[in-house]
């Protein structure tokens, strides 16, 4: 059997390109999972154990464009250093970059139901 070797520079540069390779796969996977728990669930594993959900402030139901929105803006944000999670302390309501470019809203997963309940009951009322 005859091996070929390679140089340095070519075991550096597969290397480095299967690390990225890596990352864009990582990257793309949760992407996708979050994208996806959110239209189905509305809501991630993770707000689904702190009973929390995601709402749209436009529609009833979450659209996968604003699923998908939220999930990209939502990794961008660690790219740039978590600045964009900051917001929340300057928003009025506590939305971060992500919430406020996907029109979505966390909130209380109980607090929903009570909201649509109230909002119905004031549409009656005016009636």
């Amino acid at each position: 059997i005859h091996l070929k070797e390679i140089s340095l520079d070519e075991a550096e540069g597969f290397s480095s390109s299967l690390i990225y390779s890596m990352w864009i796969t990582a990257a793309f996977t949760s992407i996708s999972l979050q994208s996806l728990f959110l239209y189905f669930f509305s809501c991630t594993p993770g707000q689904a154990f702190l009973n929390l959900k995601v709402q749209s402030i436009e529609t009833e139901k979450l659209e996968w464009g604003a699923c998908f929105l939220r999930s990209i803006t939502f990794h961008l944000s660690f790219l740039l250093m978590m600045v964009p999670f900051i917001e929340v302390l300057t928003h009025r309501l506590g939305r971060c970059a992500h919430d406020r470019i996907s029109d979505t809203m966390v909130v209380q997963a109980h607090a929903t139901h009570k909201l649509r309940l109230s909002t119905q009951m004031n549409h009656k009322l005016k009636r």
